[in-house]
């Protein structure tokens, strides 16, 4: 995936010169916080100074032309200061969604959503749709496949993934219309940091407290809430179930999660975590340097998890996200000891 050799956050700092003719175009965005009933505090430090902070915050998306536009990413660099990317888009679709994505029949909608997400209390049990129910019902042009990257979990920490033995939809829907404990409805996982899981659509899911993680999924917003426990909604309501939605999905045929193991920082080098249909996602743990050996007709999403790294004069730390542009340019990566990086590539 990234050509190089092994060698030796929150915020970056430019530590050189600006832009080469040869380095590929590289956007800074600003965070988007969410607000969550769930959420908790661990996600402010990411936020830039004097941002706006909803609390619980149990969101933040970081690359984003999904729903509203007060949550579509803002570019904060260059040329392109301050316009929204899904406007860039809009005005330019081949710039950033490049030949293979740009084009009359564009949409101003970026390929992927990446975000991070703080469960502080347990997430509702809920299902996603896949593309073809999505366009069938008019729900958009794409389903809602995800990959959970566990950037911190406490100690007994867990998801709960796929039917467990003797349950299904019906079984779980008509348990949760009546307000019963549906605990054993789902296969248990417990998680910790640096696990990665893949969850196709149509897979019955929950996320447990005391989890932050990473989330690359396909533009979607759309959730079927199945149940929701004890929850209420930031007004303090109870929130809409949508059992007859979720009831129309079959699950997949395999039905269960498991975890990817932690890479081991003793392999070096970049590593393919994740090969889905939307999209592929590859880790580096560990000291690195190198080019990125990224498409030229698509757009990549690059993200400091931990540690730090240095590209093209500019220190990058964690929390850092960048959006590297399609084009014939190279981006050069050198990451510290410590590093811990993704970078995800549409398919």
């Amino acid at each position: 995936m990234a050509r190089g050799s092994k060698g030796h956050g929150r915020r970056s700092e430019y530590v050189g010169d600006g832009l080469s003719p040869l380095q590929r175009e590289a956007l800074k965005l600003d965070p988007v916080p969410v607000s969550k009933p769930w959420g908790g505090k661990k996600l402010l430090p990411y936020l830039l100074p004097g941002a706006e902070s909803v609390l619980p915050l149990g969101e933040l998306w970081l690359v984003s032309t999904v729903g509203d536009h007060s949550r579509h990413s803002r570019i904060n660099s260059g040329v392109h200061d301050g316009l929204l990317l899904s406007d860039l888009i809009k005005a330019s679709p081949e710039k950033i969604l490049g030949p293979s994505w740009g084009g009359e029949a564009a949409e101003s909608e970026f390929p992927l959503l990446f975000k991070f997400l703080d469960a502080n209390t347990e997430l509702s049990v809920q299902v996603h749709p896949d593309d073809a129910f999505s366009k069938y019902r008019g729900l958009g042009s794409t389903g809602k496949e995800e990959s959970w990257i566990i950037l911190d979990a406490n100690p007994e920490a867990f998801v709960r993934v796929g039917f467990s033995a003797n349950w299904d939809m019906k079984k779980l829907s008509e348990a949760a219309a009546k307000g019963e404990c549906v605990e054993e409805a789902l296969n248990k996982v417990p998680v910790k940091r640096g696990d990665i899981l893949h969850i196709p659509p149509r897979t019955v899911h929950s996320i447990g407290a005391g989890i932050v993680l990473a989330e690359i999924q396909q533009p979607s917003d759309v959730t079927f809430r199945i149940h929701d426990g004890n929850n209420v909604g930031l007004d303090g309501n109870p929130r809409e179930l949508h059992l007859e939605m979720a009831l129309q999905l079959d699950p997949p045929e395999q039905d269960s999660t498991d975890v990817i193991p932690v890479n081991p920082e003793s392999q070096g080098g970049w590593q393919l975590r994740i090969a889905a249909s939307p999209y592929q996602v590859f880790e580096l743990k560990g000291p690195w340097e190198g080019q990125l050996d990224i498409p030229e007709d698509r757009s990549s999403i690059l993200c400091i998890l931990s540690g730090s790294a240095e590209s093209h004069g500019e220190r990058l730390y964690e929390g850092s996200v960048r959006l590297l542009l399609p084009g014939e340019g190279e981006f050069h990566l050198k990451s510290a000891s410590e590093s811990w990086a993704i970078l995800c590539i549409p398919s």
